[in-house]
């Protein structure tokens, strides 16, 4: 079983990767975290999907970095809106 995290979880896409996520037989989701939880709860994650603001992605990629090694973490960082201006 692949264990994975959800960062953004509340909205609109991480919602949907959530319900993705629990629909298959080979994925255990072991965080759904959004805005003010704790990063702490992505210990153990085998894969970190982060649809957060593009204001907080650096730090949570930063985190998941500390907190697992190198080989077995991997964190997608998607975004739905430009943060460039």
């Amino acid at each position: 079983m692949i264990k994975v995290a959800v960062l953004g979880a509340k909205g609109r896409m991480g919602a949907e990767t959530v319900k993705t996520v629990k629909a298959q037989s080979d994925l255990t989701l072991v965080a759904e975290l959004d805005l003010g939880d704790s990063l702490d709860a992505i210990k153990g994650a085998d894969v970190v999907v982060d649809f957060t603001h593009p204001d907080s992605v650096m730090k949570n990629v930063e985190f998941a970095i500390s907190m697992a090694s190198m080989l077995s973490l991997v964190q997608l960082v998607l975004t739905t809106k430009n943060s460039r201006k």
